[in-house]
Formats: structure tokens, C-alpha cells, sequence
């Protein structure tokens, strides 16, 4: 061995000297399942999959490797080839495990939302839907953390009073849904807390801005981000006493307001929305207009 820590071994039948070259072990560190949350309806299914992670910094596929489980298997069983199936309402965590380390994800299971439909437990949409013939409001969120996950479909109502509305019902998360149209207003949760609305598209298409896109009635510590409400009358409205919600990171282009909110609530914040080609002004507070601006950064 010389001074480097070099070994070096002699071949005397070959009168040659060979470096012995050492290599650390590749081993497996750590799993990642994607995806990480996913919705569906019972009886449908939802493909996973497995990455490995390793001490050299290289990724691996171990989809067909990893033993896949499932916790609650009244609501959603897996099979060895990652594919889960949803059995009934609920939620089951579905975990994948080799040589001792797992990862998980959470699969919620929910019914097939329907126009005109009270919607009592996670819900979600498999397909594009049409309610055209829906002339009051589309889906109404009847109890507390109920998870609407739209999964990207378009609802058609043109001739709806409203898309959505949630009365009174704190934790409740409209995500993931095309909701533009001619509808008259958009969404609109009335009362309860904490709750999401995220990556929602509430656009009016007639030829003049008209109903609201989101509306919060006297309801605090909500999150509304990444929703589109364009050519609106406001884009977001806040009533009532609607205070400590958070606005953030959504498209209120093209509005006669972009953002109305009443004197009476407290403790909104206004993050990074765009707020382009207002007619009228960008942001109103009680009866003041703030300021007129593309992007919000007030608190």
C-alpha cells in the first residue's frame, strides 16, 4: 500500500504489479410512489408507481419489484401489479415496500358527482359532464371536508344560477375543475373555515363580464389559489365578514373588478394575482379602489 492508501498486489508469474480497485456498494435508500394523492370513483382504478432511490444518485424503477398493500381495503384494494382499484367511499393509504423501506400515498375514494348532485362525501368527475338542462345549481357541498376533486373535466351548465356552492362546511376542497361557461356565478362558499379552492377555471364566455367567479359569504381562513375567473363582475368577492383568507396566484384578467372585498372582514392577504384589463378598477376594499396593478402583493 503506498502513502495514498493505494493497494497494490504482485503478480510474480507476470512479474507485473496490480492496483486492487475497491468499490462502495450500490444500495437502496429511500422509495418514491407517484402519484403522491390521487381521487377516483369506486370501481375504477388508479395506476401507481414506484421509484427507487439510490446511494449512487441513480433512480430506478421498481414498480414490478416492490410489494404493494393497502390499508383500508374496504375502500381500495391493490394488486402485485400496482394497480388499485376503488371499492367504496373513503380513504386508504397504499404503500409499497422492499427490503425494509416504503414509501406511501393516499387514494381517495369517491362517488361519481352527477349534475344536480348534494354531494355528502369525497366526489369526483371520470369524464367531461354535461348539465345542460341544469338551471339552479350544479353541485351543492353538503357536509364538512368533503375533497371534489374534478381530476381536469369540464362541467357544461350554460344555464345555471350557480356551479358550486358549500353552506356552513369548514375543510371542504374544490380542486382540479373546468367551471367556465355562461353559468351566472361561478362558486361560492357561505359560512364555515379553512377551506380550498385550487386550479378551478370560473370564466364567464358571454360577450360582457357578469356574476361573480368565486364568492366568500362571511366565511374566514380560506385558500383560494390558482383559480381562473376571467370576464367576471368581480373575479373574487368577499362578503359579510370574510377575513384571514388567503388570495394567491390566480388569474382575475379581464374583470370589471378583479377583487371586492367588504370593510367588515379582517386580515386578508392578496398574493401575487394577476389583475390585467380590469374594466373598472383591480382591487376594491369596502368602498375604496386600493390600486390598479397586474400582480397583488398586499396584506
Amino acid at each position: 500500500m503506498d502513502d495514498s492508501g493505494n493497494l497494490f498486489i504482485a503478480d510474480l508469474s507476470n512479474h507485473r504489479v496490480r492496483k486492487v480497485t475497491f468499490f462502495e456498494p450500490v444500495v437502496l435508500e429511500s422509495l418514491t410512489i407517484a402519484p403522491a394523492t390521487a381521487t377516483i370513483a369506486a370501481g375504477l382504478t388508479q395506476q401507481f408507481t414506484a421509484t427507487g432511490n439510490f446511494s449512487d444518485s441513480s433512480p430506478q424503477d421498481l414498480t414490478r419489484s416492490v410489494t404493494w398493500s393497502s390499508n383500508n381495503e374496504p375502500v381500495a384494494t391493490i394488486a402485485a401489479g400496482d394497480l388499485a382499484t376503488g371499492v367504496a367511499d373513503g380513504t386508504a393509504t397504499i404503500t409499497a415496500t422492499l427490503a425494509g423501506i416504503n414509501d406511501w400515498a393516499a387514494l381517495n375514494v369517491a362517488q361519481l358527482a352527477t349534475c344536480g348532485d348534494t354531494l355528502t362525501t369525497h366526489a369526483t368527475l371520470s369524464a367531461d359532464l354535461d348539465c345542460t338542462g341544469t338551471t339552479g345549481t350544479v353541485f351543492t357541498v353538503a357536509a364538512d371536508s368533503v375533497v371534489f376533486d374534478g381530476q381536469g373535466y369540464k362541467v357544461l351548465a350554460p344555464s345555471a344560477a350557480l356551479m358550486v356552492s358549500s353552506i356552513g362546511n369548514p375543510g371542504v376542497s374544490i380542486l382540479n375543475m373546468d367551471l367556465s361557461g355562461t353559468a351566472s356565478n361561478g362558486l361560492k362558499i357561505s359560512g364555515g373555515s379553512g377551506n380550498l379552492v385550487s386550479s378551478v377555471d370560473v370564466s364567464y364566455t358571454g360577450v360582457t363580464p357578469a356574476g361573480y367567479g368565486v364568492q366568500l359569504e362571511s366565511s374566514t381562513n380560506n385558500v383560494i389559489q390558482n383559480v381562473t375567473a376571467t370576464n367576471r363582475n368581480p373575479g373574487v368577492w368577499l362578503t359579510g365578514t370574510s377575513g384571514g383568507n388567503t388570495i394567491q396566484n390566480n388569474n382575475f384578467s379581464g374583470n370589471n373588478f378583479a377583487i371586492h372585498a367588504s370593510q367588515l372582514g379582517q386580515g386578508n392577504s392578496y398574493l401575487n394575482n394577476d389583475l390585467p384589463n380590469t374594466t373598472t378598477c383591480a382591487i376594491i376594499v369596502g368602498a375604496t379602489i386600493r390600486f390598479r396593478s397586474r400582480a397583488t402583493t398586499i396584506r
